[in-house]
């Protein structure tokens, strides 16, 4: 997962350093592929939100370590996949959306208010899942229909 492939494929690779500025280079590079593929624009959208949310999750778990994207275009919709080194499988919270009591508004903190990602993710996908990954880590993934 080193390149992107060239032009006219279906698929783009890429791997990426886990700070906080790659999530933005990796919805904006899903983002141009996407659009490259005439995908549609409900699906496009969704597709961001995603990939932004997996993205997340792979940069928290692995701080300034690599991490890898995959997307696809398959015939009925798009596969969206985010690789890291952790072996850590993503958890999934409970309550589905926060409480704007419960949020807590200290600098300090305010970063432990997210964690709701996997619950938009569950929302948008018609299938996600979590596996491990060759020779280490895991792939989340996520696949959204046209």
């Amino acid at each position: 997962m080193t390149q992107i492939r060239p032009a006219g494929t279906n698929r783009l690779e890429r791997s990426l350093l886990a700070v906080p500025s790659s999530a933005g280079l990796i919805r904006d590079l899903t983002e141009v592929h996407l659009t490259k593929w005439d995908t549609p624009r409900p699906v496009l959208d969704d597709a961001l939100l995603v990939i932004s949310e997996l993205a997340a999750n792979a940069i928290t778990a692995a701080p300034a370590r690599l991490i890898g994207i995959r997307v696809d275009r398959e015939a009925a919709g798009v596969l969206l996949a985010v690789w890291d080194p952790s072996t850590a499988r993503p958890v999934r919270r409970s309550r589905p959306e926060p409480a704007l009591a419960a949020l807590d508004p200290d600098p300090a903190r305010y970063d432990d208010n997210g964690g709701h990602g996997l619950v938009i993710v569950t929302a948008l996908a018609c299938q996600y899942g979590c596996e491990p990954g060759d020779p280490t880590g895991k792939w989340v993934w996520a696949r959204l229909r046209a």
